[in-house]
C-alpha cells in the first residue's frame, strides 16, 4: 500500500480514535506522552522505519505531512471552546464551561482544569470564574446563607478530623 494511503487512513481513522474526547477533557503531561508515543509508533510503521534507524520524529512527520498530535488536539480544543461560546446561554455545555464551583477543594495538589489546558501557561484561579452567572435579585441572600452554612460545615469537619 502506498504511504499516502496509509497517511490518509491514519488522519481519518486512527487519529480521531486516539484523541476521542480530547476537546472536553483536561490534558496532562502523561496523556501527552502517551499520545505522542503512539503517534510516532504509527508514523514509523507507515514509513517502515524502526527506532534503531535513528530517524528524527520531525523528519518523519515532514515526510508524511502529519501535524503533531498535541498541536492538533489543542486546535480541536480551541474549536470546541469557540463552538460552546456560540451556543445559547441555557445550554448545559455552556453553563458547565462558564460556571465556577462554590465548594471548597480538597487538600493536596489540584487537578488540572479544562480551561488550563487551552493554553500552555497556567491560568490564574481568579480568571477561571470571570464568566460566572450574575445572581437574580433575591438569590444573593440565599447564596450568602449557603456560603455561611458551607463554611460552618467545613469548620466542623476540620475539628472532627483533628480529634
Amino acid at each position: 500500500m502506498l504511504t499516502d494511503c496509509k497517511v490518509r487512513i491514519y488522519k481519518t481513522n486512527v487519529r480521531p480514535v486516539l484523541t476521542y474526547a480530547s476537546e472536553t477533557t483536561a490534558e496532562t503531561a502523561y496523556t501527552q506522552q502517551i499520545l505522542r508515543t503512539t503517534e510516532m509508533k504509527t508514523i514509523r510503521a507507515i514509513h517502515g522505519k524502526m527506532l534503531r534507524d535513528k530517524i528524527r520524529c520531525d523528519h518523519l512527520r515532514h515526510l508524511s505531512g502529519i501535524q503533531d498530535i498535541i498541536k492538533w488536539t489543542e486546535d480541536r480544543r480551541r474549536e470546541w471552546d469557540a463552538h460552546v461560546g456560540r451556543m445559547e446561554d441555557n445550554r448545559l455545555a455552556k453553563i458547565a464551561r462558564d460556571s465556577c464551583p462554590q465548594e471548597v477543594r480538597r487538600r493536596g495538589r489540584p487537578k488540572k482544569r479544562w480551561k488550563e489546558s487551552l493554553s500552555n501557561a497556567p491560568t490564574p484561579r481568579l480568571n477561571l470564574c470571570k464568566n460566572r452567572r450574575q445572581p437574580i435579585e433575591g438569590e444573593e441572600e440565599e447564596e450568602e446563607k449557603k456560603k455561611k452554612i458551607m463554611m460552618m460545615m467545613n469548620k466542623c469537619q476540620r475539628k472532627v478530623m483533628f480529634y
